[in-house]
């Protein structure tokens, strides 16, 4: 990966997401939420982006900040966080949620996006959403 700057999904993109996931809204503890979202940061230069998506997943999962959806919300963030910085989950869809608890190196692939600015938080989520689908439904 190249020295560019680490791009974060908010506490309102989790709760975009987890409405888009969950088709409704639901109700969630705040601090929780922020804590969870906090997990996709690291320390000091911050740049092992599949280290912090792994602790991002298994702390969104801890933390569950919403009534529900969280599984799908955390399956939809840590892609999405995944996506905007230039990774992808390889193999296939239907065992996203085994290989994002499992993950590692040989579990992503890196294409060294330009993305002139910040990225489209928004349609990282959508294609996301449209990828995994099926699994989406199977986590609701």
């Amino acid at each position: 990966m190249s020295n560019k700057s680490l791009h974060y999904l908010t506490v309102q993109d989790l709760l975009f997401i987890n409405l888009q996931v969950d088709k409704q809204v639901n109700k969630f503890d705040f601090a929780a939420l922020e804590d969870a979202s906090y997990f996709q940061y690291g320390y000091g230069s911050s740049t092992n982006v599949v280290e912090q998506a792994a602790r991002f997943y298994r702390g969104f999962l801890e933390k569950a900040p919403f009534t529900a959806g969280n599984e799908g919300t955390a399956l939809v963030g840590v892609l999405a966080f995944l996506t905007i910085n230039g990774f992808s989950l390889k193999g296939k869809e239907s065992e996203a949620a085994t290989r994002l608890s499992e993950l590692g190196r040989e579990h992503v692939s890196y294409e060294d996006l330009d993305h002139h600015g910040e990225p489209d938080i928004k349609a990282a989520i959508t294609e996301v959403m449209a990828k995994y689908d099926r699994v989406l439904k199977a986590s609701v």
